[in-house]
């Protein structure tokens, strides 16, 4: 089973509303006219090769563990339900363009060196956030598991026992704060993973 097929899968069920690939392979899923006129509620990129993988973690100064390469290998990252939940990858193009910013994730560079949290120890490479808050998903070389912790420190909130269990949770858990034509429904409620939750 691939890492990426819970959320995929999720993101395909949208496509009623509107799908769009673009030139390079980026996959975008259920238009959002309630968000903006060229808006889709998921978006997810072409996978990286060894060599893609091997340049971004030279770019981040840090080794990529293998569950997140594993990932990179089907995605080169995604976004879900407009930013609630985000995957950052390895950016091509700085273009600022609408295209160039549509068929792209958001840049694995800045969490991992501009926006560093202090206390990370070496190892740790912070692959997602959370629009609620700015709170980040990481992994550690030689460990299977998924932290999650706030923008601040590395302090785990929550720890899930495999890229795939977390992508999993994820997909189901986010999905029920979102009616079926991808509104949220209370934006009040946070959306994000709670401990036992």
């Amino acid at each position: 089973m691939k890492l990426i097929a819970p959320i995929l899968l999720s993101m395909e069920s949208f496509a009623s509303y509107g799908q769009k690939e673009l030139a390079n392979g980026a996959k975008l899923f259920g238009k959002a006219p309630h968000i903006g006129a060229e808006a889709y509620l998921h978006s997810v990129y072409p996978a990286l090769s060894k060599d893609d993988i091997d340049f971004l973690a030279r770019r981040i100064h840090r080794e990529i563990p293998e569950n997140l390469a594993r990932l990179y290998s089907e995605a080169n990252g995604f976004s879900y339900f407009v930013d609630t939940f985000t995957v950052f990858g390895l950016r091509k193009n700085s273009s600022r363009d609408i295209e160039a910013a549509l068929s792209q994730p958001y840049d694995l560079l800045e969490p991992n060196t501009i926006e560093r949290i202090a206390d990370a120890e070496d190892d740790m490479v912070f692959f997602a956030s959370y629009d609620w808050d700015g709170s980040l998903l990481y992994v550690r070389k030689n460990d299977e598991r998924v932290f999650f912790c706030n923008s601040d420190s590395t302090l785990p909130i929550k720890i899930w026992s495999s890229m795939y269990e977390t992508l999993t949770d994820e997909a189901n858990r986010i999905r029920k704060l979102f009616s079926p034509n991808g509104v949220e429904i209370d934006p009040c409620v946070s959306t994000l993973p709670m401990c036992g939750a």
